[in-house]
């Protein structure tokens, strides 16, 4: 197969989702998607990566403030989850929106009693 004929076949195969839709559209005037009357079901995973900024008062004294920037956040990071899910019937549907996040660190501290 010459070099011509793969660039049209690769060309056509790239091209024919995009003409079927464009097919699909001709034939239907209205803008808005039809309604399946089935289930339709989505699930999707993503990732979050956030930092932490906070400060400590204690009786309306300042006593500290916490800086952790997302990479501080990931390297402490003991376990973790979130996922959003869908599920449509008609016209009616339901979604879900799950994140849980553990943080740990281990620090040794030493107290001194006088």
């Amino acid at each position: 197969m010459s070099r011509i004929s793969k660039i049209l076949v690769i060309s056509f195969a790239l091209l024919s989702p995009v003409l079927a839709q464009a097919e699909d559209s001709a034939t239907t005037p209205s803008p808005i998607p039809q309604v399946s009357e089935g289930w339709r079901f989505e699930v999707t995973p993503y990732l979050w990566s956030p930092s932490i900024n906070s400060s400590l008062f204690f009786n309306d004294q300042y006593i500290n403030t916490s800086k952790l920037s997302s990479g501080d956040v990931l390297s402490n990071l003991k376990s973790e989850g979130m996922i959003s899910a869908e599920a449509h019937y008609g016209n009616w549907g339901v979604m879900g929106d799950l994140v849980s996040a553990t943080l740990q660190e281990t620090q040794n501290i030493k107290i001194e009693l006088t």
